[in-house]
């Protein structure tokens, strides 16, 4: 766990803030880089945390400029959920279909990660996937896309 003031070393090329919002998901078959804890932690100086706050900021503002064009679809979620989180959803401007339709939907928001799998047992995920709809699970939403 990095203590503050410290980051791992990573020798990833540095990404552009707006490639979640314009990228597609991988393909099957790619792997995303996982971070292992044998990495070394450096000091992190200010200049270098002053750039991550403005990426920070950069990507903020892309995703609250992208999200109006958001529709959302809850899948296999407590209606409860669902409710608590239709709010933040509606007030940052994106709708909350309670019909699936790949033709409207862009996002499908799961119960758990596991669930985006090969082998789901949801016929509105296998569709998901085969229209190129972004799939979340509901953690991702809560924690970094709405901030609860």
């Amino acid at each position: 766990m990095a203590s503050p003031g410290y980051s791992p070393v990573t020798t990833q090329p540095k990404r552009n803030p707006l490639q979640a919002i314009t990228n597609k998901e991988p393909h099957q078959g790619e792997r995303k880089p996982v971070q292992t804890d044998t990495q070394l932690l450096t000091p992190v100086s200010a200049e270098q945390q002053r750039e991550q706050k403005a990426r920070l900021a950069e990507w903020i503002y892309a995703y609250r400029r992208a999200f109006p064009s958001f529709v959302f679809y809850f899948e296999g979620i407590d209606e409860t959920t669902v409710q608590r989180l239709a709010i933040p959803i509606r007030n940052l401007g994106a709708k909350v279909e309670t019909f699936f339709s790949a033709q409207t939907v862009t996002h499908v928001i799961v119960g758990h990660s596991d669930v985006t799998s090969e082998n789901c047992g949801s016929n509105v995920v296998s569709l998901a996937k085969r229209f190129q709809l972004k799939i979340w699970d509901v953690v991702k939403l809560e924690k970094r896309v709405l901030g609860l």
